[in-house]
């Protein structure tokens, strides 16, 4: 009888010590420092700032394009439109003069020159494209499921998965990506949230509630939250979302 009491008192106690493991997830606030209104207004899938520059994809059929405009006067610098079978998505810088663009569901990643956007190569992937951001040579990309890929810089090919985990719960449609200082932050569609990932173990550290940006947003239901971009040298994040008018730099606190 003392045997089945302490089995039964241990099995009992096996959610409570799971659910002390579960990491905690602090809640961070934006602090809106200025707004910027877009010139060009884009189908936002994919945007990184770099030397005082945007580098945006913008998506749909028929629409999508690769484009570079200035951050500060909003003047668009040079833009190439995309055939009409592919549907643009996130875009990372690599290399020292290049950046890779996706595609939604035709699974082809383009690599082009960062000066004159022309296209320098093109390789396939297995899965859907949504975000991908890079650091160093590490390259990750998301697929909208709750999996971040890790990709050879060399040949593009999966190296190392990991599942992406809020306080224990797997999260779905992963999108735009930013790799910052050692965390990568993700915005999920369809959601006014981005959270801050541990790219070494998947979790989830830190949940930033988006809500408050754009309160009067257009009509359209796919004008959504999508758009992270970081700028190294001044420290600022960079948010957006698909056909909004603005882009806000903030802080997160």
């Amino acid at each position: 009888m003392l045997k089945f009491y302490s089995i039964f008192t241990l099995l009992c106690l096996f959610p409570m010590i799971s659910l002390a493991k579960k990491p905690a997830v602090e809640s961070l606030r934006i602090k809106v420092l200025e707004e910027i209104p877009r010139k060009h207004i884009g189908f936002t899938q994919g945007f990184f700032i770099l030397g005082g520059k945007i580098y945006e994809s913008t998506g749909l059929y028929g629409k999508s394009k690769i484009r570079r405009i200035d951050l500060k006067t909003q003047e668009l610098e040079i833009s190439k439109d995309l055939p009409a079978h592919i549907f643009a998505e996130g875009l990372t810088p690599i290399g020292e003069n290049q950046m890779i663009q996706l595609s939604w569901q035709a699974k082809k990643g383009i690599i082009y020159d960062r000066e004159k956007l022309n296209i320098t190569k093109v390789f396939s992937y297995e899965t859907e494209g949504w975000g991908i951001t890079s650091q160093g040579d590490q390259i990750v990309m998301s697929d909208g499921s709750a999996q971040l890929r890790f990709l050879d810089p060399e040949d593009f090919r999966v190296t190392k998965t990991i599942t992406v985990t809020k306080a224990g719960k797997e999260i779905e449609h992963l999108n735009e990506l930013e790799w910052v200082e050692g965390y990568i932050y993700a915005n999920i569609w369809m959601q006014d949230e981005i959270i801050k990932i541990d790219p070494s173990t998947g979790q989830v550290i830190a949940s930033i509630d988006c809500s408050a940006l754009l309160p009067n947003r257009p009509l359209n239901k796919d004008a959504v939250l999508n758009g992270i971009a970081y700028d190294h040298t001044e420290k600022v994040f960079y948010l957006t979302g698909k056909l909004w008018p603005v882009i806000y730099q903030v802080e997160f606190e």
